[in-house]
């Protein structure tokens, strides 16, 4: 059940002789990116959605959950014809595309319900001293929803960051491979599973995402101050 004795050889051997290092900045760019992108786009359509009347918005609002009913496999050929006519086919900034055309749906519809139960008196008490919309949402609306933007953020980088099917599709070159698909190389074959690196390779994948855990704690911990 113990190992007889402890050694970071699989650890060492995985950081050297490895790409396991690029696969990890390519995620981080990836998912960092894909997470940045969808809170812009998704609270911007969210506030729309929120405070301005107008026509078909209901409808709007029907359609981001309609569009969830359906797995992202589904798209999967129509995906590779599209990034395939925009010459995007094994490129992080297609993979990005695809991944934020995802996000947008639920993002928005999450990010909506909560601008809903912000109170409007301070947009309003906000305008009467002359601030115009982008102005109140970005220095009344936003800063108030700290904690939906902390986990839409954290939502969408974790997608991104643990898919494996749309980059498989996508990306074919091993340079720029994501780190669930450089983790994948190590279990090619019947009689090649190198399950140490596999491993070792997962725990130290990880540690973004804890990071990322633990540093949106903190922030939801300084709002409630």
């Amino acid at each position: 059940i113990l190992p007889e004795a402890i050694t970071l050889d699989q650890y060492r051997s995985l950081i050297i002789n490895t790409d396991f290092l690029l696969w990890m900045k390519n995620s981080m760019i990836i998912s960092g990116t894909t997470a940045l992108l969808a809170v812009f786009v998704t609270s911007l359509s969210a506030y729309a959605l929120s405070r301005f009347p107008f026509p078909g918005r209901r409808n709007i609002t029907s359609g981001l959950l309609i569009v969830q009913l359906f797995p992202n496999i589904l798209a999967l050929v129509a995906v590779y014809k599209i990034l395939q006519i925009l010459r995007l086919l094994d490129t992080h900034a297609g993979l990005v595309l695809v991944y934020l055309a995802g996000a947008v749906p639920f993002s928005a519809w999450l990010i909506k319900g909560y601008f809903d139960s912000i109170p409007a008196t301070c947009e309003e008490a906000a305008a009467v001293d002359g601030a115009g919309p982008f102005r109140t949402f970005f220095y009344i609306t936003l800063p108030m929803s700290m904690p939906i933007i902390v986990v839409v953020f954290a939502f969408n980088f974790i997608a991104a960051y643990s898919d494996f099917l749309l980059a498989a599709v996508v990306l074919t070159e091993p340079k720029r491979y994501t780190l669930a698909l450089g983790l994948r190389s190590f279990l090619e074959g019947d009689f090649s599973t190198n399950w140490p690196q596999f491993c070792a390779g997962a725990l130290l994948g990880a540690l973004p995402i804890l990071l990322l855990f633990l540093a949106g704690s903190a922030v939801f911990q300084y709002s409630g101050g």
